[in-house]
C-alpha cells in the first residue's frame, strides 16, 4: 500500500493541502538522516518527488472513496 493512502485511511482527513505537508514532514526528515548519519545522499529532487507521490496517493485514494459511496 502506498503511504500516502496508508496514512489516508489511518487518519481520514479530506484536505490535500494537510496530506502535503505530511508526506514532506516525513520525507524531509528522512533526507535530513541522511544527512546527519551520513548515509546516502541528501537531495532536495527526492523531497520533492516523494512529496509529490505522497500526495498522488492521496488524491487517488479520495477519488476511489468518492466512487464506492
Amino acid at each position: 500500500m502506498v503511504l500516502g493512502e496508508y496514512i489516508k485511511c489511518y487518519y481520514a482527513f479530506t484536505n490535500w493541502k494537510i496530506g502535503l505537508f505530511i508526506g514532506f514532514c516525513i520525507s524531509f526528515s528522512i533526507e535530513f538522516m541522511q544527512l546527519i548519519l551520513c548515509r546516502g545522499m541528501f537531495d532536495v529532487d527526492d523531497i520533492i518527488h516523494n512529496s509529490l507521490g505522497f500526495l498522488i496517493g492521496i488524491l487517488i485514494s479520495n477519488r476511489i472513496m468518492l466512487k464506492c459511496k
